[in-house]
């Protein structure tokens, strides 16, 4: 496997994993919303629920943090999230609409870090590829001739 094969597998994985997480944070944010107008045992469920799908989304970011690691050149596009088990304790002891209004911020906030890090690697993927296709004596124009510069 040539090394353009094997950075673009790494990235892609990155980008499956964090895909991944950005899917399980979607339904982290919509418990949180509906966490907000809830109280009660009610709302202590929907909380257990909301900081499960935070650590799915968690775990994934690790497996992609991994899989840039070995692509070495893109480990700076990893994105940080920590799972505190503080924030679980806290949402509950002090469940308030504005512990849950916190708490859906910060969902918020992950989000995009995450789609931030989906944006970097597909701009990764499209920069190794035109360097794949591209040898210094050649042009490819999609849509068009090939172009030989001699």
């Amino acid at each position: 496997m040539s090394e353009f094969q094997e950075l673009e597998r790494l990235l892609l994985s990155a980008r499956g994993h964090l895909e991944r997480a950005l899917d399980y944070l979607s339904r982290a944010e919509t418990k949180s919303v509906v966490d907000m107008f809830f109280g009660g045992f009610v709302s202590f469920l929907i909380d257990l629920m909301e900081y499960e799908d935070y650590r799915k989304a968690v775990r994934e970011i690790e497996y992609a943090r991994s899989y840039l690691r070995k692509a070495r050149k893109y480990s700076h596009l990893i994105p940080s999230l920590r799972s505190s088990d503080l924030w679980l304790l806290l949402d509950v002891a002090f469940d308030s609409f504005f512990t849950d209004l916190l708490r859906h911020f910060r969902i918020m906030e992950a989000k995009r870090t995450v789609e931030d890090a989906i944006r970097e690697i597909d701009r990764a993927l499209y920069e190794l590829r035109t360097k794949r296709y591209l040898t210094p004596r050649e042009t490819v124009i999609y849509g068009e001739e090939d172009t030989r510069i001699y």
